[in-house]
């Protein structure tokens, strides 16, 4: 078992989307762990431990520059991702699909693609991590986030690199969290349908990441963890 404080001693782990919301708790945590966290965003933060590349992930190329500006990483944690104002299915726009699929989709396996080539040419072990982190393009993207996982999981497997995916219900201390689910009243619904009858946190996102990313889980890979307080049973 991992000695609590070190489990990623001197380990340089890239998380997407760390300035804020979820991925800032999993830098926190990693950082708490012994990591070096190099953070791909928009937008620029300071936090002790994490150095943050500013850089628009849906620009293939402009990614795939600073992924080799930084060099190797041991880990990686696709966190990035973007919510949208909801709208039938019918009426959703062709702008809103594309910047979603984007974001949600295709940086991920930018990033992914590109990190596990570069392991692989090594000769290194990538405990990599995807998360992916009502909406019918949201929910496409995050469909497609579950096999690509599954189809990396597979190829990468014999290269020993491990490939897995977390899918958090409502996290309620985010901006968007709060955001879309702040009226008791909206959340009451779902809400009742969750068996542990209250919404998951950021904190035990970071759990279950740092989880995924040690030792604790060798021989998990190709794995959905599902933390939403039991709401899928319902």
């Amino acid at each position: 078992m991992d000695k609590k404080g070190s489990r990623f001693s001197g380990k340089r782990i890239l998380v997407t989307g760390a300035s804020n919301g979820i991925g800032k708790g999993i830098a926190e945590g990693l950082v708490s762990e012994g990591a070096n966290v190099i953070n791909f965003d928009l937008k620029k933060v300071d936090m002790p431990g994490v150095t943050t590349i500013q850089v628009d992930l849906t620009d293939w190329d402009a990614t795939r520059k600073c992924l080799k500006d930084i060099g190797s990483v041991d880990m990686l944690v696709n966190n990035a991702g973007i919510a949208h104002p909801p709208a039938d299915f019918v009426d959703t726009e062709k702008a809103i699909l594309d910047k979603v699929l984007a974001t949600d989709l295709m940086a991920p396996f930018n990033i992914g693609q590109y990190v596990a080539k570069d392991m692989i040419d090594r000769g290194k072990v990538l405990p990599a991590f995807c998360t992916a982190s009502q909406y019918s393009p949201y929910y496409i993207a995050k469909a497609g986030m579950q096999m690509m996982t599954k189809c990396m999981a597979l190829e990468l497997g014999p290269h020993n690199i491990r490939v897995n995916t977390i899918n958090p219900g409502i996290v309620i201390d985010t901006g968007i969290g709060q955001e879309h689910w702040s009226d008791e009243r909206k959340a009451a619904g779902p809400k009742s349908r969750t068996p542990l009858g209250r919404f998951t946190t950021v904190k035990e996102v970071v759990g279950a990441v740092l989880y995924l990313l040690s030792d604790d889980s060798s021989m998990t890979t190709g794995s959905a963890l599902i933390i939403d307080g039991g709401y899928l049973c319902s």
